[in-house]
């Protein structure tokens, strides 16, 4: 991995000494305004207007304007006229006790508003500031530039409501109180753009960070600065100070120069490696020099040159210079480090200044005016931050036209469980999730749309601090605020200003300060869980509420989501064994690091939790294959996708990734991803490896991301990470995440937010380190994880008691369990009916990774993976018995088996273990079987006939019947059930025991479902086999033909008998599998004549339809004559608009 990298702040940082000729605003020095916490902000009522700021001054609003933005002048009292607004730059981002709840109250003068009237005439001023600003630092006595990277504008806010407004107050300082007085100040002028995310250039990084640089440097050229700085009302002989901050790529050293009046001044860069992802992006030069000019129009020039491989950018080039006090018709800002130490100062005015006002504006929610007199104004000063502000009237700036607000009250928000922060774009989806969960997990939930979060605590300026202030508030306000959802992709180009970058900053990301080392810049939404008292600026701390995120970026994509989040709720389809397993995945090489530390953490999980059964894909125990791709493990990714598919409650992976796919090898890729289909069995997504889920780049689609997006399936959340990460630290973190998985609180399962909570609060290094930040909930926090409910307890075995029993059974011996269904605290569930499904493992496999690589070794782990018995049992008033034959390919070693156990109800399930149930042996009770099992292949369901159409996408149905039952072991080698499925490039034998579940109650009889995916066009040939207890053998067959597009005929249309007496049958294939359908059947004379028609509704669940038996009788039920009949079926699908039918065929009546 690479190294540390170089400390780089965002802001632009000077040794601030005098005042400023731009914008000077918001300041860490500042004393704010107290807090007040409030319950009702400024904005719930009263007529609210909205006006952007884009310069920092003193601002007009006249009559005129009011008048555009929709304000009613005719009847306006201009006394009952206020302004609100905050102060400017970024929000401060460490939580400080003293920052404003609320919009502040902004001085205004209004000329003229004394008649109570608002005339043509009348101006309204008043002092705010831009997005743009000069911060103080009190520590360092510093000021520091803040080159606003989320906003452009800042807001102010008119309100019209009963009462008088705060206006500007005028105070006059005499002459015998002044201890210090000016005539020259030092002015700074800055020259900064925002215009390129370094890191975001580049094809092999990914966007990060907080610093945006400007110009692009061309090796060799001269960038030409002369234009950019005043210095006219420089003082003569005093010098200028130069800052300059530029950053340079390349492989070998480079050099910045600065040419000023003829004298060069230079900074050289180290190189870099352009061809590491992974290492220091670029190198910074500084240039900070004193020169002596002689002239106040220099010639001032930049070049960056190297002998490398180079590129460059300028970040800001600020100019200090002394100056006369000398406002003109501008504005003019001034500032002095005298003003200070004296409680009293006098600045002395240059140049005609007649009819010009002074206001101090050090806080700008208490602005004072001061008399000018003589070319001079006396002011009370003692402060290290002092700004006053010359100006006249006609220098005053004009804001962006307003725009009337709708009343809005987040203040107000009732006590919340859950908050979902949502973009306008997303308000149905948001609306949607919350009824869900008020319905179904009885939770208060509250909806934020974010641009009214940006209103109340930004002032209307997007930033992230914004949100983490609302979220601060309601903690404090209400303890149990638990759960923060953000509804929307967020972007590190807040402002779209990558024009290759997708615009998709719907809820913004926090990115760190660190921009140009790849692996220490990451996004984290954890800012906006550390809502203690000092937290937030450096990200350390224990999170304080559960936070996760929806990556949508479509009104589409987020109905999709919370559809998905709905489905997993409440979906008929929800219940199944895939709720007992996880799966664990283990990258190859690093000296086994990684299978290491993954099988370290799925024993610790199964001594903790064993109802879980674990399924381990380690890379190293596949066979490697060399592809002219690279080397891949291919039956790996079969594995993954085929557990996948299945279902798995949670899937946990360890090792090298990135966000196109898992693993050097690329064992899951973009387009497995994409491809699972397990809208029913979604899985919990778990990835200690790089960069799988960078969400905040828009040009990278990540694996974590399509999979959270898929609509087909996919994940239903992910505990992932957004930027490179350490192997030794994602094993602790992964670990911590294990032991809080399978928890429950009251018999209730944890939901993902609690569960990575308590992971990253769970070791104190965790609450301290960035590595734990990158990891992030994609998901919603309050989702519950998927566990079943309740327990099953196996009572007996054999009619003996389960706690005691120490029977062995062996081979072909017959067993009986007994069980019944409880709650958590044991008691019994007499009210619950349904189904039970039983699975019996023969002893654990130990099985070994092969160290296909040379940084691999062979390894040993254990699995239970050979099952012996799968079958169904219905469950009564809470209890179940189920019996069945253990077949002969037993492992013949003595050991313990384990039985799992899953139940449901169609309302609620339950699942159990049992681990003490000795296997071993043979049975002292013969067996006689020498007949084989009966077999029968269909597609899709039973109707299905040899050679039969069906989709691309269809399963394969085996049922199979024998006395003793169907071996599923897989312990003899050539005694699976097998499947071998040929067609047009098609040739795959699949292995299907784990598909095989016994009938319910009735070992004897079972089916295997396996799905088949993405099939061209064709014809189709299966061949099966499968195997009884006893070891007999049956064979079977079918065809079937694949259809590539739906089309408007059906199928082999027949009725049997034909010709018919007394009743005949009619059945069709179609192409309308899965969906809601209508069919109707018309009977005709050969004359045209109706004389029967009969209509149904179904869901159609295969390809092919067996439909009513006619008794030849007419509508009015008398029996038709003899003779020769037409008939015609038409299937509809009406929700999809889709008809099909059958043409007009001939019967006869005989």
């Amino acid at each position: 991995m690479a190294g540390m990298p170089e400390k780089t702040g965002f802001m632009k940082r000077i040794n601030f000494v005098l005042g400023t000729l731009l914008a000077l605003f918001l300041s860490q020095g500042r004393v704010y305004a107290q807090i007040f916490p409030v319950t009702q902000s400024v904005l719930s009522d009263g007529s609210i207007f909205r006006f952007g700021i884009n310069k920092t001054g003193i601002q007009k609003l006249t009559k005129k304007m009011l008048d555009d933005a929709g304000v009613n002048t005719t009847t306006l009292n201009p006394k009952e006229i206020k302004i609100y607004g905050n102060y400017g730059g970024t929000l401060p981002e460490a939580i400080l006790q003293s920052y404003p709840d609320d919009l502040i109250e902004i001085p205004l003068l209004i000329n003229g508003e004394d008649d109570g009237k608002m005339n043509d005439a009348d101006v309204i001023y008043f002092y705010a500031e831009a997005a743009d600003t000069w911060k103080y630092e009190a520590n360092s006595k510093t000021y520091i530039f803040d080159k606003n990277i989320y906003a452009d504008k800042n807001y102010v806010y008119l309100k019209v409501s009963q009462g008088n407004g705060k206006r500007v107050s005028t105070e006059n300082i005499t002459d015998n109180l002044v201890e210090f007085e000016t005539a020259t100040q030092t002015v700074w002028d800055i020259f900064t753009e925002d215009k390129t995310n370094m890191l975001g250039s580049n094809a092999a990084t990914i966007g990060s960070g907080k610093l945006w640089v400007g110009e692009y440097l061309v090796n060799n050229q001269e960038k030409d600065l002369s234009k950019l700085f005043d210095l006219k009302n420089r003082v003569a002989g005093t010098p200028v100070d130069v800052l300059v901050h530029a950053y340079g790529r390349s492989d070998k050293e480079g050099r910045f120069t600065l040419s000023m009046d003829g004298q060069s001044f230079t900074a050289t860069t180290s190189a870099v490696s352009l061809g590491n992802a992974e290492a220091i992006f670029a190198r910074q030069g500084i240039i900070q020099k004193s020169v002596s000019i002689a002239t106040n129009s220099p010639k001032f020039t930049l070049k960056y040159s190297t002998a490398g491989n180079g590129d460059a950018w300028l970040d800001f080039v600020q100019v200090k210079s002394t100056q006369n006090i000398n406002p003109g018709n501008n504005q003019l800002l001034v500032s002095h480090p005298g003003f200070s130490t004296s409680a009293y100062s006098k600045v002395i005015i240059g140049g005609d200044f007649a009819g010009g006002l002074a206001w101090m504006v050090s806080d700008p929610a208490n602005v004072s005016g001061y008399t000018i007199k003589d070319g001079s104004v006396n002011f009370v000063s003692g402060k290290e931050d002092v700004r006053l502000v010359l100006f006249t009237t006609n220098a005053a700036y004009t804001p962006d036209t307003g725009s009337k607000l709708t009343n809005q009250n987040l203040h107000g928000l009732p006590e919340s469980d859950l908050i979902i922060v949502y973009h306008p774009d997303f308000a149905n989806a948001a609306q949607k999730l919350a009824d869900h969960r008020i319905k179904h997990n009885g939770y208060k939930v509250s909806l934020a749309d974010v641009s009214q979060i940006y209103q109340e605590f930004g002032s209307g300026r997007q930033d992230p601090s914004a949100i983490r202030n609302f979220a601060k508030m309601v903690l404090d306000r209400y303890p149990n605020f638990r759960y923060l959802l953000l509804l929307g992709d967020g972007s590190y180009d807040y402002k779209k200003l990558m024009p290759s970058v997708p615009y998709q900053n719907y809820i913004p990301a926090y990115e760190t300060d660190e921009s140009l080392n790849p692996i220490n810049a990451f996004p984290t939404d954890d800012y906006y869980a550390l809502l203690s008292n000092n937290e937030g600026a450096n990200l350390k701390g224990a999170l304080d509420i559960r936070v996760g995120r929806l990556t949508v970026s479509t009104a589409e994509e987020a109905d999709q989501v919370v559809d998905k989040i709905i489905r997993y709720d409440v979906s008929p389809e929800r219940f199944g064994e895939w709720k007992l397993k996880t799966g664990f995945c283990a990258d190859d090489e690093d000296g086994n690091l990684h299978v290491n530390d993954a099988d370290t953490i799925a024993k610790e999980a199964f001594e903790k939790d064993p109802l879980i059964n674990q399924q381990k894909v380690y890379l190293d125990a596949y066979r490697q294959e060399n592809t002219p791709g690279g080397e891949r493990y291919n039956e790996a990714t079969s594995a993954i996708n085929q557990q996948m598919d299945q279902g798995q409650l949670a899937w946990c992976y360890l090792g090298h990734g990135g966000p196109k796919g898992l693993a050097q090898e690329r064992v899951v890729k973009l387009s497995d991803i994409q491809g699972w289909s397990n809208s029913d069995k979604l899985t919990l997504l778990i990835t200690a490896t790089c960069s799988f889920s960078g969400y905040d780049d828009p040009s990278v689609a990540s694996g974590g991301e399509l999979a959270l997006l898929n609509p087909k399936g996919g994940a239903i959340g992910l505990l992932t990470t957004t930027r490179p990460v350490y192997a030794d630290k994602n094993k602790r973190l992964t670990s911590n995440v294990f032991k809080n998985l399978y928890a429950r609180e009251n018999g209730k399962a944890l939901s993902f937010g609690e569960i990575i909570l308590r992971a990253k609060n769970g070791t104190s290094l965790d609450t301290l380190e960035d590595n734990t930040r990158k990891f992030t909930l994609l998901g919603d926090p309050s989702q519950i994880l998927a566990l079943p409910e309740h327990d099953v307890v196996v009572t007996t075995i054999n009619d003996q008691d389960a706690t005691i029993y120490a029977d062995t059974v062996g081979a072909l011996d017959k067993i009986k369990l007994g069980g019944e269904i409880r709650d958590y605290t044991g008691a019994l569930l007499s009210g619950f009916s349904g189904e039970v499904f039983v699975t019996l493992f023969d002893k654990a496999t130990e099985l070994k990774t092969l160290g296909n690589d040379e940084d691999s070794y062979e390894k040993s782990f254990n699995q239970y993976r050979n099952i012996i018995f799968k079958g169904r049992a219905s469950a009564v008033n809470g209890k179940f018995e189920i019996e069945f034959i253990l077949p002969k390919d037993i492992n013949y070693q003595l050991g313990n088996g384990r039985i799992s156990i899953y139940a449901h109800n169609a309302l609620t399930d339950a699942a159990g273990h049992y681990d003490r149930l000795t296997i071993g042996g043979s049975s002292n009770t013969a067996v006689n079987d020498d007949e084989a099992p009966e077999m029968a292949l269909f597609m899709n369901d039973e109707e299905f006939v040899f050679g039969g159409i069906t989709d691309a996408n269809p399963k394969l149905l085996i049922k199979l019947a024998d006395d003793n039952g169907i071996n599923i072991t897989g312990n003899s080698i050539g005694h699976d059930i097998t499947a071998r499925i040929t067609g047009p490039d098609f040739d795959e034998e699949v292995i299907l025991n784990e598909y095989y579940t016994a009938a319910a109650n009735n070992y004897k009889q079972g089916e295997v479902r396996y799905p088949l995916s993405k099939l061209a066009p064709g014809v189709y040939k299966v061949t099966a086999k499968a195997w009884d207890i006893a070891n007999n053998s049956v064979e079977g067959e079918t065809e079937f033909r694949v259809v590539e597009t739906r089309n408007e005929k059906l199928h082999r249309v027949y009725n049997y008998p034909n010709p018919f007496t007394d009743n005949t049958e009619f059945s069709f294939e179609h192409d309308l599998a899965g969906l809601d359908v209508e069919i109707e059947l018309k009977i005709y004379t050969i004359n045209g004549r109706l004389v029967k028609s009969v209509s149904e509704r179904r869901i159609a669940e295969g390809y092919r339809i067996s439909m009513f038996e006619w008794d030849t009788r007419e509508d009015y039920g008398s029996n038709l004559a003899s003779g020769v009949y037409v008939y015609q079926i038409t299937m509809t699908a009406p929700n999809e608009g889709l008809r099909r039918d059958s043409g007009y065929q001939k019967m006869v009546k005989i």
